[in-house]
C-alpha cells in the first residue's frame, strides 16, 4: 500500500452508529448562489467484509441549488462531481474520480439533487489485501467545479472476515481539489511466477517472468465501463496486467511499503525461505 498520503483520522468506532447531518453551504462565489445539503436517512448495517472489500448500503437525500451546467459533460446539467479516497490501516489504498479510469468503484460520477435509495459507500480492493483483518476508511468528497463542498466518511473494522464496527458521517466541507491526493503506485507481492508477454492475449513477445515472492509496483488501475476486468500497469516491464476479473487475474497481494524491512511488515511465511 502506498504511504504518500495520510489523513490523521480520529474516529471512534461503534457497533452500529448512524450519524446524519443536514446543513447548508455558503455560496462558492458571491455571484453564484450555490447551496448543497446531504442527509443520510437510513443505513443497512454491513454484514460482510473480506480481503477484497466491503460495502455499506444507505438512503441519501441530496439537495442542490444554483449549480451551473458542466461544460465537459455535454447534456449533463450538474457540475457537482464525486471524488473518492480510500484508506486501509491509515495508508492510502485507492483514489477515484471522473477520468481516473476505475469506473467500477463509483459508477455514477455526477451528483443529482434527489433521493438515492440504492446508494452505497464502498471499499473495493482490486489487489487483495494482506489479510481480512483491517481498519478501512472511505471518504467521498463532493466537488462543485474545483471546490470541495461536502464529504461523507465511512469507517469499518473488519476482524477475520467479520464486521466488528462501522461508522458513517456526512457534513459540509471546504477546500479545493488540489488539497486531495492523486492516484499513486502501490507495492504488491507476487504469490506465484507471473510470465509477462508483450501481447498477453496470445502469449507472444515474451518479456520475462516476475518471480514468486518478488515485490513490484502497480499503478494506473483501470476498469473500462461495461467490463468485468480490472487492469494495472506493473513496474517490471511497464505493461498492463489483469489484476481482477476474467479470465484469470495474476496472483498478487497488497503489501505495505515497508514489507520485509527491519521493523516493517514481516515476510510472508511461504516466502521466508525463497
Amino acid at each position: 500500500m502506498s504511504t504518500f498520503y495520510t489523513t490523521g483520522l480520529r474516529l471512534v468506532f461503534l457497533s452500529a452508529v448512524v450519524i446524519s447531518a443536514l446543513a447548508s453551504l455558503r455560496p462558492v462565489r458571491a455571484d453564484e448562489p450555490f447551496e448543497i445539503s446531504v442527509e443520510i436517512k437510513e443505513i443497512t448495517p454491513p454484514e460482510a467484509c473480506d480481503a477484497t472489500g466491503w460495502a455499506i448500503s444507505l438512503v441519501r437525500e441530496t439537495a442542490i441549488t444554483g449549480a451551473r451546467p458542466n461544460p465537459d459533460l455535454g447534456r449533463y446539467p450538474s457540475s457537482v462531481m464525486r471524488y473518492v479516497i480510500q484508506y486501509v490501516d491509515d495508508e492510502l489504498n485507492l483514489v477515484h474520480y471522473w477520468g481516473s479510469g476505475y469506473s467500477a468503484y463509483v459508477q455514477d460520477y455526477m451528483v443529482w439533487p434527489q433521493t438515492e435509495n440504492f446508494a452505497q459507500i464502498k471499499g473495493r480492493y482490486p489487489v487483495p489485501l494482506w489479510s481480512d483483518t483491517y481498519r478501512a476508511v472511505t471518504v467521498e468528497y463532493l466537488l462543485y467545479e474545483d471546490r470541495i463542498v461536502w464529504e461523507t466518511r465511512a469507517a469499518l473494522d473488519c476482524d477475520a472476515g467479520e464486521v466488528a464496527a462501522y461508522e458513517v458521517e456526512t457534513r459540509a466541507a471546504d477546500g479545493v481539489r488540489t488539497d486531495l491526493p492523486e492516484p499513486g503506485r502501490n507495492l504488491v507481492l507476487a504469490l506465484q511466477d507471473i510470465r509477462r508477454y508483450r501481447n498477453p492475449f496470445n502469449n507472444t513477445g515474451y518479456l520475462g517472468t516476475i518471480k514468486a515472492c518478488q515485490t513490484f509496483f502497480v499503478s494506473e488501475i483501470t476498469m473500462p465501463r461495461a467490463s468485468i476486468s480490472t487492469y494495472a500497469r506493473e513496474s517490471i516491464t511497464g505493461q498492463a496486467m489483469l489484476i481482477a476479473g476474467a479470465p484469470t487475474p495474476v496472483p498478487i497481494v497488497d503489501v505495505h511499503e515497508d514489507y520485509g524491512q527491519p521493523g516493517g511488515q514481516p515476510i510472508l511465511d511461504d516466502c521466508a525461505v525463497k
